[in-house]
C-alpha cells in the first residue's frame, strides 16, 4: 500500500471511530427516552374467592361482582384487608396466613380455621370478633394497631345535611389492639354527628386521623387528633379551586380528581387538573376543549392557606397506530395514588390493558424515578393500592380466579428499605 492509499484509509478508520463514538454516546440517551424501566412485581400470596374466614367474596360469578368495597393497608409486613360484600376485616402476614377476624356473625358462616376468643381466656395470637357490621368501606390502622372502619349506621339513625344535600350516614368504628370495641367517631369527635359519604381515612405518623367526605359541592375534611379530638375541618368547594396562572382563569376550568394527606405533617395535596375551553378564548384559532396541565397544590391548614404547588410533568406516550400527522403522541394524565412518609408524591399512568407508567415525584417538582408496573395477562376486575411510611407500593388485585397480594418495591429509590 503506497503512502496515499495509508492516509486515505487512515482518515476512514477515524471517521469511522468517531461516529461509532458519537452513536455510542446518543444510545443511552435514546433508550432513556423511549424505554421505561420495569418494575418487578412480587406476589405474596393469593386469597381464594368465597364466604370462608380467610376468603373473600364478590360475588358468584364476574359478571354478579359486587360494587363494595375491598381496602387493603400494610403495616411492619402485616396487611388488614376488608370485604364489603360480606362485612369483615381480615388481618394476614405476609406469607397469607389469616392471624384475626373482625366479622359480621349474622353474614358470614361460623370460621372454621379460627376460634372465638372465649370470655376471661388468655389472648391468643389468632383470634375471631364478632360485630355487627353494616357496610365495611375504608379501614386504617394507627401505630398501636388501634383499628379504623368506616362503616354504616342503621337507617333510623340517619340524619340528613340540607346544606349539602346529602344524608349523614357513615362513622368510624374504633378497635383496640385487643379487638376490643371502643367508641365510633363523627364530626365532633366520639359520638358525634355521622359523617357524609366518606371516601378514604388516612393515618398521620402522628396516630392523627384524617377522614375524607365528599358532598354536591366538593370534599370536607376532618382531621382528629390521636385521641379522636376535632382538630380541623376543611372544605374545598369544587368551584373555588386555585388555579397556578389566574390569567388562564377566565377561559379555564380546573377539576378536582382527589386529595391525599402528609403522613408527617399537617399538610393536605390537593391533585387539580386544568383545561382550556377555546370557545371563552377570543383569539384562539382552535375548538372545543383540551387538556393544559395538572397540579398538585400543597395546603397548610394549620394556616388555612395554600403554600406551594408542582406541575406534573406529562407523559407523552407515542401512538402505536401508522401515524397521519408528523407528531402523533397522546398526553396520558396521572392518578395521584398517595404519599409516602418522606411527603413523596405517587402517581400511575394507564400504559396498556393491565401495564401502568409509575412516577414518584417530590414536592420541589423533581422526578425521583419513573417505572413501569405490569400487572399481569388477564383479566384485572379489583385494584387497590396502599403506599406504606416507608414507600413500598402495596397492590390487592382481582382476577377472574382469586385475589392477589403483591407490592413493588418503591422505597429501594427512596432508601427507605424495610
Amino acid at each position: 500500500m503506497d503512502r496515499d492509499s495509508t492516509i486515505s484509509f487512515m482518515k476512514k478508520l477515524m471517521t469511522i471511530l468517531i461516529y461509532s463514538f458519537i452513536l455510542l454516546l446518543l444510545l443511552p440517551l435514546s433508550c432513556a427516552k423511549g424505554e421505561i424501566k420495569l418494575l418487578e412485581k412480587e406476589t405474596l400470596f393469593n386469597i381464594e374467592y368465597g364466604r370462608m374466614e380467610d376468603q373473600i367474596d364478590i360475588g358468584a360469578a364476574a359478571e354478579n361482582y359486587s360494587p363494595r368495597k375491598n381496602r387493603i393497608t400494610m403495616q411492619n409486613g402485616i396487611f388488614h384487608i376488608s370485604n364489603g360484600r360480606s362485612a369483615k376485616i381480615m388481618e394476614f402476614n405476609s406469607y397469607g396466613e389469616i392471624l384475626n377476624l373482625y366479622y359480621n356473625s349474622g353474614e358470614n358462616p361460623e370460621p372454621v380455621i379460627l376460634t372465638k376468643q372465649q370470655q376471661g381466656e388468655q389472648t391468643s395470637t389468632r383470634n375471631v370478633y364478632a360485630y355487627p357490621f353494616k357496610d365495611v368501606g375504608e379501614i386504617a390502622i394507627d401505630s398501636g394497631k388501634r383499628l379504623y372502619i368506616d362503616d354504616r349506621i342503621a337507617e333510623n339513625r340517619v340524619e340528613h345535611d340540607d346544606g349539602l344535600g346529602v344524608p349523614l350516614d357513615r362513622i368510624i368504628l374504633q378497635f383496640n389492639q385487643s379487638g376490643e370495641y371502643i367508641d365510633y367517631l363523627g364530626q365532633e369527635g366520639s359520638g358525634g354527628t355521622p359523617f357524609s359519604y366518606i371516601e378514604k381515612i388516612r393515618i398521620s405518623d402522628r396516630d392523627e386521623l384524617i377522614v375524607f367526605t365528599r358532598n354536591t359541592q366538593g370534599w370536607k375534611i376532618f382531621w382528629f387528633s390521636s385521641e379522636g379530638r376535632p382538630l380541623y375541618i376543611v372544605d374545598i368547594n369544587s368551584d373555588a379551586l386555585p388555579f397556578p396562572n389566574e390569567e388562564e382563569k377566565e377561559h379555564s376550568f380546573a377539576d378536582l380528581e382527589t386529595i391525599e394527606s402528609d403522613q408527617i405533617n399537617r399538610f393536605l395535596y390537593i391533585k387539580i387538573d386544568y383545561y382550556i375551553d377555546h370557545s371563552m378564548k377570543l383569539d384562539s384559532e382552535e375548538t372545543g376543549i383540551s387538556f393544559n396541565n395538572s397540579v398538585i397544590w400543597t395546603l397548610d391548614i394549620s394556616k388555612g392557606e395554600y403554600d406551594e404547588w408542582v406541575e406534573i410533568p406529562s407523559y407523552l406516550k407515542e401512538e402505536d397506530k401508522p401515524q397521519v400527522y408528523e407528531d402523533e403522541t397522546t398526553n396520558l394524565l396521572y392518578e395521584f395514588i398517595g404519599t409516602s412518609g418522606d411527603g413523596i408524591f405517587y402517581l400511575i399512568s394507564l400504559d396498556g390493558r393491565n401495564s401502568y407508567n409509575l412516577m414518584l415525584l417530590n414536592r420541589n417538582g423533581q422526578v425521583i424515578q419513573t417505572s413501569g408496573i405490569d400487572m399481569g395477562p388477564d383479566r384485572l376486575m379489583i385494584q387497590e393500592f396502599y403506599i406504606s411510611k416507608n414507600g413500598i407500593l402495596t397492590g390487592l388485585l382481582g382476577w377472574e380466579e382469586n385475589m392477589e397480594v403483591a407490592w413493588w418495591r418503591t422505597d429501594k429509590f427512596l432508601g427507605k428499605e424495610e
